[in-house]
């Protein structure tokens, strides 16, 4: 949760520990204006940490045009799912969600019990994407799972699922206009040790086989998910404000991959 807070806010934040995301409601998969409770108690976290922390900066910034697709809780199912929080807006708002038990699907051998249903979460993905300027924060659901209650052949599952998800998503992109961003956002759960995660950009400013940095590593291949809200920002022509920590992704232009 940290991490997605994190990745919406520029700025190293911590998650909710309590809270609730009130029913999305309007037309199709996609709800709107669905409503964060937790937004009190990030603010607070965000006081109390001694950064310059705004949770919901980037949606903020952008007006709202920032969505959440991804993991599907199950009715009752505790905390939130990640892309939430990274999709909120200062007031704790997001303007189109899909989050729900409606992305999901009984499989009772399954980690969770359950699985993303492809056809609901494509339908949800080609709704927000026929929505302009608009930014939209996706967690497929099936490797969370797996990574919390799975073993490795879950795992493997899970991840061959979310490639095929992200490959039927950037087939409807436009990638000299468009920017898809692929990242880990934590270490796997079942280790003691920090690991570093994959980081990907693909589109408008990023050339196949380059190498990412950022201003704030200062070193090729690594990137920080402080970075991310800026990086997004930077696509749609705006400069990340003073009080994002993070600095915008870089194409180092290498013939590396």
């Amino acid at each position: 949760g940290a991490a997605y807070v994190t990745m919406g806010a520029g700025s190293r934040a911590d998650e909710p520990h309590r809270g609730t995301a009130s029913q999305p409601n309007g037309p199709g998969i996609l709800g709107y204006s669905l409503t964060v409770a937790a937004r009190a108690e990030l603010e607070e976290l965000a006081a109390a940490s001694g950064h310059s922390t705004r949770p919901g900066a980037l949606a903020g910034r952008l007006d709202g045009a920032v969505g959440a697709i991804g993991r599907g809780a199950p009715e009752g199912a505790p905390g939130f799912p990640g892309a939430l929080l990274a999709a909120l807006d200062p007031g704790g708002r997001v303007d189109f969600a899909a989050t729900g038990p409606e992305l999901v699907r009984s499989a009772p051998s399954a980690p969770g019990r359950v699985l993303t249903d492809r056809a609901t979460f494509e339908r949800a993905l080609q709704e927000a994407l026929a929505r302009p300027c608009a930014t939209t924060i996706v967690e497929h659901g099936d490797p969370t799972r797996a990574d919390a209650f799975g073993g490795e052949a879950d795992s493997a599952r899970a991840l061959a699922a979310a490639d095929l998800a992200l490959e039927r998503l950037a087939s409807r992109l436009d990638l000299r206009s468009d920017l898809i961003l692929v990242l880990s956002p934590t270490s796997p759960a079942g280790d003691d040790d920090v690991h570093l995660g994959v980081a990907l950009a693909a589109g408008r400013g990023f050339a196949a086989g380059s190498v990412l940095t950022s201003p704030s590593t200062r070193r090729p291949g690594m990137v920080t998910l402080e970075d991310v809200a800026p990086t997004v920002l930077a696509a749609h022509g705006l400069r990340a404000p003073s009080y994002m920590t993070g600095r915008a992704w870089r194409d180092l232009h290498s013939e590396t991959p």
